[in-house]
């Protein structure tokens, strides 16, 4: 993650802040997969610098589920939570009592994050995430069926590894999720 982080179940990534080399991802938790044991929540992230999507489905939907994604993202791009470890990336959410909650809110916090809060009622705000969620909707959510809630949060995580590997993206000039991360790391590097 690179900036700014959009996070929801479904959502939409801010603008990039040239200036700051930041980014936002959006996290949105009103998806929702469902197995023969029944409804789970769908938590995702998506960077809006590169689309990449780190994504779980947990049988609740609050504050704690919300948060072991944002730390298990942190963990996978900066090797840990530590105090301040993702400073200067901003994260986009939605308002979501899960995202408002104090817990969450202290874990940005401790986690060095800045707020961007998408605005109630306007999706559109948060569109990177928001897209990834139809997209996830269309290609696994609505068409596919689990017997159980582990098989679900197997298939949904996998659907997430595909897109970031495979998927192409317009925005980034027809470049795979880890292939604009590669881009953006070079020019971090370079610049």
């Amino acid at each position: 993650m690179h900036g700014d982080v959009h996070v929801r179940f479904g959502g939409r990534a801010g603008e990039t802040d040239r200036r700051k080399r930041r980014h936002r991802a959006p996290v949105r938790p009103d998806t929702e997969g469902r197995s023969d044991e029944g409804r789970s929540a769908v938590f995702c992230i998506v960077d809006h610098a590169t689309g990449e999507a780190v994504v779980d489905a947990s049988p609740r939907m609050d504050r704690l589920a919300a948060a072991d994604l944002l730390r298990e993202a942190c963990t996978e791009r900066f090797g840990s939570v530590e105090r301040a470890v993702a400073s200067g990336l901003a994260l986009r959410y939605d308002g979501g009592p899960c995202f408002r909650s104090a817990h969450y809110q202290a874990e940005i916090d401790h986690l060095g994050i800045a707020r961007s809060p998408a605005y109630h009622y306007e999706p559109e705000t948060n569109g990177c995430v928001e897209k990834f969620i139809q997209t996830l909707k269309e290609q696994v959510l609505w068409i596919e069926r689990f017997p159980t809630h582990e098989q679900l949060r197997l298939r949904v995580r996998a659907f997430a590894r595909t897109y970031n590997r495979e998927w192409v993206i317009e925005r980034h000039g027809f470049l795979t999720p880890l292939e604009a991360r590669e881009r953006v790391l070079r020019q971090m590097a370079v610049g």
